[in-house]
């Protein structure tokens, strides 16, 4: 099986991150030993690196099935990550490619054309309708999704450089976090577009959202699928990153949203997958149930299944290159004696 990023792969794009790495190597750190969501001290750690070479663990939540970071930045670190602009020069560095508030917002337009094609026919089409886009970044896909449906929109985003981008587009932009925002606004429709990993306090912050909708608002939230990058991508080390204090899979996401007071109206599959997005709206919350352990092993058996696969299909394309090596220098030391 073939992963989108090999062991070589990463060891040449964790050494591109160097510069990015040491520029917070000060940054202060704190070890996160229960999970966010459930409490629960029971979990299994599933990389003790993050794929830009961090010394930062990530655990699978034994109880609840959530995925989260034990190793993070405080959320003063986290706010100067994004605001200072170091989140972009890690994925930049990661991608080999330095991406603009242009390439940003070319992206969000197209990602914006498929959220459109969901909400149409569920955003109220009446005067006065408010959007906020919690981590809005530069404000396209507010842009795009306030100009279809005749809205008024409000872009949340730490970055200061994005959000003058959103304000540029005319948008009410808001430097700040989802932790750290207050507000007594209320709104008809709240997204949280490519946005939910990098929560610091995921329980609170969904709680802060009910509070922001008004009656019968909307709720829009996707995710990536842990468990779908590994498939792709490779080992958890390929997937896990400092900027993502958690993750959710199609399996846990429904109970774990109910935990936090919202329920699941309606599933949408991206067209890029592993996004899952999904319409929400608030319920009453229920206690998560523990996993049955048979689902705790089928998930820890199939990460593993995933790394020696992973390592195995690396191994078996060095092995070739030396062999092929081998074959060229003894071809060229045959050429020499002729």
């Amino acid at each position: 099986m073939g992963y989108l990023i090999s062991p070589t792969e990463l060891e040449v794009r964790r050494e591109r991150c160097r510069p990015a790495v040491e520029s917070i190597a000060s940054v202060e750190r704190q070890y996160e030993p229960r999970c966010g969501l459930c409490q629960s001290e029971h979990s299994c750690v599933i990389a003790d690196r993050d794929r830009y070479g961090l010394r930062l663990r990530t655990a699978l939540c034994t109880n609840c099935g959530l995925v989260y970071m034990l190793d993070r930045l405080t959320q003063e670190g986290y706010s100067e990550f994004y605001r200072g602009g170091a989140y972009r020069r890690f994925t930049s560095s990661f991608a080999g490619s330095v991406a603009t508030i242009d390439d940003l917002q070319a992206d969000q337009a197209a990602y914006a054309k498929n959220l459109i094609a969901f909400l149409d026919g569920r955003v109220p089409r009446r005067p006065n309708v408010t959007l906020l886009d919690v981590g809005g970044s530069s404000g396209q896909v507010a842009k795009e999704v306030a100009t279809h449906f005749g809205v008024d929109a409000t872009v949340l985003d730490p970055s200061e450089e994005e959000i003058e981008a959103a304000q540029r587009l005319g948008l009410r932009g808001v430097v700040g976090s989802a932790e750290t925002w207050h507000t007594q606004a209320r709104f008809d429709v709240v997204l949280l577009c490519r946005t939910v990993e990098h929560l610091f306090d995921l329980r609170a912050t969904m709680s802060k959202i009910r509070c922001y909708l008004r009656p019968g608002g909307l709720f829009y939230c996707d995710f990536l699928d842990y468990m779908e990058l590994c498939r792709i991508t490779g080992a958890p080390q390929t997937v896990s990153k400092v900027d993502h204090c958690q993750w959710l899979t199609l399996e846990t996401a429904p109970a774990i949203l109910r935990a936090m007071g919202f329920e699941i109206v309606s599933l949408h599959v991206a067209p890029k997958p592993p996004f899952t997005g999904l319409l929400l709206r608030p319920c009453e919350e229920e206690a998560v149930a523990p996993l049955a352990w048979n689902d705790v092993q089928e998930r820890i058996r199939e990460l593993q299944q995933i790394l020696s696969d992973w390592q195995r299909v690396s191994g078996l394309r060095a092995s070739l290159r030396q062999r092929v090596g081998r074959k060229v220098k003894r071809m060229a030391k045959g050429a020499v004696g002729r």
